[in-house]
């Protein structure tokens, strides 16, 4: 769930009015938009229809919080951090995601981030003796004095360098042993889009270099042969988690794909050893990729 989609309203008052319009017959739907509202992530969602880097780090963190992110949520966040599936979902990738990146950590690296928010899955990385730099690409220019700020006095605060610019002009090659990327390719529909995205990855790979991805599957309303675990997945949760972020919120993140449309793009683009990685309820897969 990372962020594409900043400003999507010129102002909280219009997004509130234009969902309004959309749900005001429905007197349910009005009781959650009424709950959302009352949050400062509600209302950073209401505007923006996803999330940025701020949010994304607390999503993934949570309940392993700061005080001073504690002291800004709210039980009605705690009822979505706690017990949405898919903000289960991207809880349990950000996990694979650091225990993929530490098994790929070696003495000397060079490590592409992209889009890099808050670089959260490479903060609690064990960084002893090893001579890393990480490439922290986004085109949110606030992240650069944020980054400072988050990273100040910890092992990456000498090992990372920001650059701003959209993934999709980057043009650099047989540079990276390691790309690290996710929720990018959730925001975009277009299959060949997608395939292009990968194509800079992997152009931007040195030979043996590595990708650690993920994509979202299609849930069983869309797809028949979802993998989606419905058995493992309370249904009270699934249909506030539908009615938030779909009936409400009309979220822009919900660009799906099956395992096997996934993996084919990723072999169009010339990866090989492709491995899926799977989360509990097979919602939010991580996975891994080799350029030979």
């Amino acid at each position: 769930m990372s962020i594409l989609s900043h400003l999507h309203f010129n102002n909280y008052e219009d997004a509130c009015s234009e969902i309004y319009s959309r749900i005001k017959d429905n007197p349910q739907l009005v009781h959650l938009f009424e709950q959302l509202q009352t949050s400062s992530m509600g209302r950073f969602l209401i505007r923006n229809r996803g999330l940025n880097a701020y949010w994304t780090d607390i999503i993934v963190n949570f309940p392993h919080l700061s005080p001073l992110q504690q002291e800004i949520i709210t039980d009605f966040d705690c009822q979505i951090l706690g017990y949405f599936p898919i903000v289960n979902a991207t809880q349990q990738r950000f996990s694979l995601f650091k225990k993929e990146i530490a098994a790929c950590l070696t003495q000397k690296m060079d490590i592409l981030s992209a889009p890099a928010g808050l670089l959260p899955e490479f903060r609690t990385q064990d960084y002893t003796h090893k001579d890393i730099t990480i490439t922290a690409l986004d085109i949110d220019a606030t992240l650069e004095q944020l980054l400072k700020q988050y990273l100040k006095g910890t092992a990456l605060e000498k090992k990372y360098q920001f650059c701003l610019q959209d993934v999709f002009h980057f043009s650099t090659h047989n540079q990276y042993d390691l790309v690290v990327s996710n929720g990018l390719n959730i925001y975009i529909s277009d299959h060949q889009k997608v395939q292009q995205l990968y194509q800079i990855f992997f152009n931007t790979l040195k030979a043996g270099g590595k990708l650690i991805t993920s994509f979202l599957t299609p849930p069983p309303t869309i797809d028949a042969n979802s993998p989606w675990q419905m058995e493992s997945i309370p249904p009270l949760w699934l249909q506030q988690q539908k009615q938030l972020f779909i009936d409400i919120l009309d979220a822009n993140w919900n660009c799906y794909m099956d395992e096997s449309t996934f993996t084919n793009i990723l072999k169009k683009t010339g990866f090989n050893d492709i491995k899926i990685h799977w989360d509990n309820n097979k919602i939010f897969p991580t996975v891994t990729a080799c350029k030979v």
